[in-house]
């Protein structure tokens, strides 16, 4: 027996009919073809084809030219997905899974499924901002794994405070410079930064940020990502407590630093030109505290 192309069975259990099924590697989602895919090793015959059309080479001669064949389609696009290095547990996050029970949250889906109805190379982004717990990560996981199946994009997900940590470890260890470190997470058509303005925004911190969106901008990457910060330029208040959306009194808010603050204002000026900000859950409560 012998396919053209691997399907999944519309009716699995397991991937429920996606054919991919997703586990962990060092922290990171990682995807894998489902046993229900057709695939080499399933092949009744041992010595058949997998596919008849590019005889198991993934590339097929059509129309007088060498392409990438379509059996190839769905591995390529796992693999796509597995170097967006989602966070483990968001590797199930998909709109599908959205919680649309949350009052105002109809609109904040149909934005971003919208974008990524829409992506192309070089497409404008968006940062969602909002308190903790309102489904940002979630959001923008989601949205870069349709992209990556839907368009083929090749997106990197870096959590901030997580890219400072790995790149003092492999700074001590190499002895490289943060701009050599950081060629490895440029490599990609979208660049998300999951909790812009998180961290104690050190000189060093800040140099680093600017790096990346320096790149982004110059490259003409797309940009998005997610914060606890309302958008606004620097005002030069202190850092406090209750500094984030959503927290505190009437009067701390007031107080409050802006995304600005965190973030210096080169780096919102730049974020101001290459993202649109999409408010997300700014009147519900944290989910995570739902019964």
């Amino acid at each position: 027996m012998t396919v053209a192309t691997p399907e999944p069975a519309r009716g699995c259990p397991i991937c429920r009919g996606l054919g991919m099924i997703v586990g962990a590697h060092e922290g990171a989602a990682r995807g894998a073809l489902c046993t229900c895919v057709v695939s080499p090793s399933s092949s009744p015959e041992p010595d058949a084809a997998w596919c008849p059309r590019c005889k198991d080479t993934g590339r097929a001669f059509v129309d007088g030219r060498w392409l990438r064949c379509k059996c190839r389609l769905l591995p390529d696009r796992i693999a796509l997905y597995n170097r967006i290095k989602l966070p483990a547990r968001h590797g199930g996050s998909t709109f599908m899974s959205w919680n649309m029970t949350l009052p105002g949250a109809a609109p904040e889906l149909v934005y971003l499924k919208k974008w990524a109805e829409d992506f192309k190379p070089s497409h404008p982004g968006f940062v969602l901002f909002g308190p903790v717990g309102r489904g940002k990560t979630h959001l923008l996981a989601s949205a870069l794994r349709e992209i990556a199946f839907a368009h083929g994009a090749r997106a990197r997900f870096v959590e901030f405070t997580h890219l400072l940590s790995d790149l003092k470890r492999t700074f001590d260890q190499r002895h490289t410079s943060v701009a050599d470190i950081l060629d490895e997470v440029m490599d990609c058509d979208v660049l998300a930064i999951d909790e812009l303005g998180k961290g104690r925004c050190t000189e060093w911190e800040l140099q680093v940020l600017d790096e990346l969106v320096s790149r982004a901008y110059n490259g003409q990457i797309t940009l998005v990502g997610t914060t606890n910060y309302m958008p606004g330029p620097a005002t030069g208040r202190a850092p406090r407590n209750l500094s984030l959306v959503g927290s505190g009194s009437a009067k701390e808010k007031e107080d409050a630093q802006t995304l600005g603050d965190r973030v210096s204002d080169r780096v919102y000026s730049r974020l101001t030109e290459m993202v649109e900000f999409k408010p997300i859950g700014l009147t519900r409560i944290d989910h995570r505290q739902l019964p």
